[in-house]
């Protein structure tokens, strides 16, 4: 919902029905704001919570336009506690994006996507 030209809320339910592949796939519930305090830039802040754990995560991230195709991105994760960071190029219909998340047990991860839209 958009509240101001630069701010908003969205709510969603995820799995909604507990789905089973194999395993129940828990509902999830989420709900996040985003707010533009200026024209290149975009803070937003979520909130996820799973039926089957006791508590939420909150997330947190920032992406700030350098020109018309170029973004960076970081973002905070708390739970499990992670970092994340990555760049997008934009030029005309296509979409590169890189992203990097650390994780506290895991391997670090890299993710490329790329899109073409017509």
């Amino acid at each position: 919902m958009k509240f101001e030209d630069n701010f908003k809320i969205g709510f969603s339910i995820l799995n909604f029905n507990n789905p089973i592949v194999n395993d129940v796939i828990p509902r999830t519930t989420k709900v996040g704001l985003a707010f533009k305090p200026m024209e290149k830039l975009t803070i937003s802040l979520d909130y996820t919570k799973r039926r089957d754990e006791k508590d939420g995560s909150f997330s947190l991230g920032e992406e700030f336009k350098i020109n018309e195709n170029f973004y960076l991105r970081a973002g905070y994760i708390s739970r499990p506690s992670r970092v994340t960071a990555g760049f997008g190029f934009h030029i005309k219909s296509l979409k590169i994006n890189y992203a990097f998340r650390n994780h506290e047990d895991l391997d670090n991860t890299h993710r490329v996507s790329a899109s073409l839209t017509f």
